[in-house]
């Protein structure tokens, strides 16, 4: 640090060197945050192009199976009714989603 003595008071200048490593010390620190930051927003990323891939899966199976469907409704799934609604899979239904109407309503009774 200089010291210079102007008018008999004493003025303290910072050296430009300490300036300089101060403004150094601030970029590096924000420079620390922006890659933490840059971490948080690419696992963030990764999550919603996983959630739009399952997305754009699901939507290509549905258009196969209805493209499958027989014209007019008949052969399709027994029991089912157009507009009717689709239970939500829960725990302990099998993977054929095929519980019966007497599960399905008692489950349904208890949401």
């Amino acid at each position: 640090m200089v010291r210079l003595l102007v008018s008999f008071v004493e003025v303290v200048m910072p050296s430009v060197l300490g300036l300089l490593e101060a403004r150094e010390k601030n970029v590096w620190d924000e420079v620390a945050r922006l890659k933490e930051e840059a971490k948080r927003v690419h696992a963030a990323l990764g999550s919603a192009q996983a959630e739009l891939s399952r997305l754009a899966d699901a939507r290509v199976t549905v258009a196969e199976v209805l493209s499958q469907a027989p014209a007019g409704g008949e052969g399709g799934v027994p029991g089912a009714v157009a507009g009717s609604v689709v239970p939500e899979r829960t725990e302990g239904m099998g993977v054929s989603g095929s519980a019966s109407l007497g599960e399905w309503s008692a489950h349904s009774l208890r949401q």
